[in-house]
């Protein structure tokens, strides 16, 4: 068990990341305590049962819910792309995924004498060093404990630039805009173009407003409702058609076009029904 008592915790970021403030006060709470047990699993960042991926039905057991809450709290978290899951189906947290495999690298790199890009071997004599201060024993013995959990398995994403926006966009359509709208079972290489090009002129990358576009399109009866024609995924990642969507001429006469006031309220909805 990964023996880190404490970590950092970037307020700001928390704040701000789109995916969390995007999600209901249930799921940002039950996020929380999921990252604590993940920060104390055998392969720290991993959400596990042993050597295994949790079951939603252990997730609610292990924080103590409802089976049937956590399921829909972990589909809305996933949604939002809060969390990843490996090739095992396991859920991670990509960050603290990171900043272990950063610590591991520390270690290794004091075992050396520090880092190879600033160190040189001339900086100090071999035997001449200043003493150990007792933060710094205390730093050594907690890097030391750490230093036994093994590395996550090869494959799993381990870095910013493994991380898929793809998959992740996908799998908010598939959750968002399902069953109502087709599913999309094949990411093509003109599909992935198509959607990285519009997440990252339109939604600056933000997988939260790419989510809120979703929302849009779901809100939309002309869009879902229509007897001989519904939108698709093809069709809403269509330059054309995402400014169309974008300024409201899809949204309901009640709602008034060119505002996402309505979206807005309908996140809301969504939130409260998404809470226990």
């Amino acid at each position: 068990m990964s023996s880190l008592p404490w970590g950092k915790w970037e307020w700001g970021d928390w704040m701000r990341d789109a995916g969390v403030r995007a999600s209901s006060y249930a799921a940002r709470g039950l996020w929380m305590d999921m990252l604590c047990h993940m920060a104390a699993s055998p392969e720290t960042g991993f959400l596990l049962v042993g050597n295994r991926a949790a079951t939603p039905a252990e997730i609610a057991r292990i924080v103590g819910g409802e089976r049937r809450t956590v399921e829909r709290l972990l589909q809305e978290l996933r949604a939002h792309g809060v969390y990843s899951t490996d090739h095992r189906g396991a859920i991670f947290n990509r960050r603290m995924v990171r900043d272990y495999v950063k610590l591991q690298q520390d270690i290794a790199n004091g075992k050396r004498g520090g880092n190879p890009n600033l160190k040189k071997s001339n900086d100090l004599p071999e035997n001449k060093v200043n003493p150990p201060v007792k933060a710094d024993k205390e730093e050594d013995k907690i890097r030391e404990e750490n230093s036994k959990n093994p590395l996550p398995p090869t494959g799993v994403a381990l870095s910013p630039i493994e991380f898929d926006p793809i998959a992740e966009a996908v799998q908010i359509w598939n959750a968002t805009c399902c069953p109502e709208l087709p599913a999309v079972s094949k990411i093509t290489d003109q599909r992935k173009r198509a959607l990285m090009a519009r997440l990252k002129a339109d939604f600056g990358g933000d997988l939260g407003e790419w989510r809120c576009y979703c929302i849009a399109i779901m809100a939309s009866d002309f869009l879902v409702k229509g007897k001989k024609w519904r939108a698709s995924f093809d069709w809403a990642i269509n330059p054309t058609n995402m400014t169309k969507v974008l300024e409201g001429n899809y949204a309901n006469k009640a709602n008034g076009p060119g505002t996402w006031d309505w979206v807005d309220n309908l996140q809301h909805t969504m939130d409260e029904e998404f809470s226990p």
